[in-house]
């Protein structure tokens, strides 16, 4: 049985390249969360290394995909009050506001959970 709650949370992805540690970005999070404004119940997590993504076969896929292009981090945001749109838009605004702090970045894709 699928718990209503967690089926409720809406989820996007986006892929990206960054020479930047994990711990250098984490630290960053919380000022571009701020300066771009996302809503305090967005939650986000990190993931380093194409081969650490778990999900959907699709998802899978694409983080393949994002490896061979020299993707190296993932960024997952949950929502439990928003649309896919909403979290995809979310999303964008962070990997946007994350070129503030690095020049070296570039943004495979931003998808909602309902393309995954």
């Amino acid at each position: 049985m699928t718990n209503t709650k967690e089926s409720s949370v809406r989820k996007a992805y986006g892929f990206f390249y960054c020479n930047a540690s994990k711990q250098e970005i984490e630290t960053e999070l919380p000022t571009i969360r701020k300066m771009v404004g996302t809503p305090s119940q967005l939650e986000l997590s990190l993931i380093e290394g194409m081969d650490n993504i778990k999900g959907s076969k699709r998802l899978i896929a694409l983080a393949q995909e994002a490896k061979q292009n020299g993707i190296n981090y993932m960024l997952l945001a949950t929502y439990p009050s928003g649309t896919s749109r909403d979290i995809a838009d979310e999303v964008a605004s962070i990997l946007n506001g994350l070129t503030y702090f690095t020049t070296d970045i570039l943004v495979l894709s931003n998808l909602p959970q309902d393309q995954t």
